[in-house]
């Protein structure tokens, strides 16, 4: 886990401490939410990939005037966009990467 998440997280465990709740139980579940993943991966790029690149061809094959006026005043926008769908996107849905860095955690926790 990253720095951050285990000072986060430690603040949520002392303040529910604090609080007057004691840990019952706690559960790591992340290995059981990696096939939803591997899954969401798959439908990603047979899906969402073909679909983005599909609509961008017809619009420059159809509409090229409109198409290149938009990518003009869009250009930041649309940069972004192609960010999110070639590189952010992937590496969210990417099981390995999400192992090392996410814990999925199940918390009981009984009020003392």
């Amino acid at each position: 886990m990253k720095f951050c998440e285990i000072l986060w997280l430690r603040s949520f465990l002392d303040e529910a401490e604090k609080n007057g709740f004691k840990i019952l139980k706690s559960e790591d579940i992340t290995e059981n939410v990696l096939p939803t993943l591997l899954i969401g991966e798959q439908y990603y790029k047979k899906f969402v990939v073909p679909i983005t690149e599909a609509l961008i061809s017809l619009a420059n094959d159809e509409i090229p005037m409109i198409t290149n006026i938009a990518k003009f005043f869009f250009r930041r926008k649309i940069k972004k966009i192609a960010e999110d769908i070639h590189i952010k996107n992937p590496e969210k849905l990417n099981p390995e990467k999400f192992r090392q860095n996410i814990r999925y955690m199940i918390y009981l926790f009984q009020k003392v």
